[in-house]
């Protein structure tokens, strides 16, 4: 039995508020440390969901690119989104179609005829993520642990602000979540120091959601 019920009823993949604002004070955070870009806004218009793959089995793949910002002279998050196909059902890998590719601006753009430039753009935020170039610190080693390449929409998210709410644009912004892990190592007085170093493993899920559900 649970200790608490949940008062609200959330839909399916659906981040409750108080998550959210955690994941948004969590990022705020990281704007001291890891993270001094600037986030141009990112939409996704109904019809390039239609385009990408609404039709089909596919899912969506959405990219994180960088630009340079010439009134305030520092790099800008934007994003691209391409389609991706399966490549069976037993893998969980999914392969992009080279084209159409879409630039998620407040207006889409095909960008099918600039693959060059988003690649250019995507690269430069991989860079930017491994701290390419620059002086290995803490806060830039870590930038590859915390922010990703890439997301693999599970679209359902997608018929829900589309088909369901009627919805012309979907906003796309940022946070971060933190959790605590469970690690199991062979020794722990190898852990205080020495030749040897522990093997040290994360095969703990936390509960829930991976659990069953208590009730």
């Amino acid at each position: 039995m649970a200790l608490l019920d949940n008062p609200e009823k959330l839909k399916r993949n659906q981040v409750s508020n108080n998550l959210v604002q955690n994941w948004d004070q969590n990022l705020d955070d990281e704007k001291s440390k890891t993270f001094d870009l600037l986030i141009s806004p990112i939409y996704m218009e109904s019809k390039t969901f239609t385009i990408l793959g609404k039709n089909n089995e596919n899912r969506i793949r959405v990219y994180l690119g960088l630009e340079e910002n010439l009134q305030d002279g520092k790099q800008v998050i934007c994003a691209f989104a391409v389609g991706t196909f399966s490549l069976g059902d037993n893998t969980g890998i999914y392969e992009d179609y080279p084209t159409p590719i879409y630039k998620l601006s407040k207006v889409n753009e095909d960008f099918s005829g600039k693959i060059e430039e988003a690649n250019a753009s995507i690269l430069k935020w991989q860079n930017w993520r491994d701290g390419v170039g620059e002086d290995p610190t803490n806060n830039v080693i870590v930038r590859k642990y915390i922010y990703p390449i890439c997301y693999l929409l599970t679209k359902y998210e997608l018929y829900e602000i589309f088909d369901i709410q009627g919805k012309e644009l979907a906003f796309v912004s940022f946070g971060i979540e933190k959790s605590m892990k469970l690690l199991i190592q062979s020794d722990p007085d190898l852990s205080k120091g020495g030749d040897d170093e522990p093997f040290i493993y994360d095969y703990a899920d936390p509960c829930p959601p991976m659990c069953p559900d208590p009730n």
